[in-house]
């Protein structure tokens, strides 16, 4: 009879512990690489719109005759 049970019901060992580490270490490398690798980068053109003037109506200073994307974003909190 030894100190410890056959049956071990703490849930984590330490050797399970280990050896979920080890895995979880050897996944974490090729994971981030193929993450890296499916970030789209800007595939655009390096032109550049000149900036319109700077006025009560327009303070970005927007070209009016440039095209503007804009995105709204509520903040995702509810």
């Amino acid at each position: 009879m030894g100190s410890t049970s056959a049956q071990n019901n703490e849930g984590l060992g330490r050797r399970d512990l280990i050896k979920r580490s080890a895995a979880l270490g050897l996944i974490a490398v090729p994971t981030m690489s193929f993450l890296s690798a499916c970030a789209s980068g800007d595939s655009g053109t390096d032109d550049k719109v000149e900036k319109g003037e700077k006025s009560e109506k327009n303070p970005l200073a927007v070209n009016g005759s440039a095209p503007l994307e804009i995105v709204i974003f509520d903040g995702g909190f509810g």
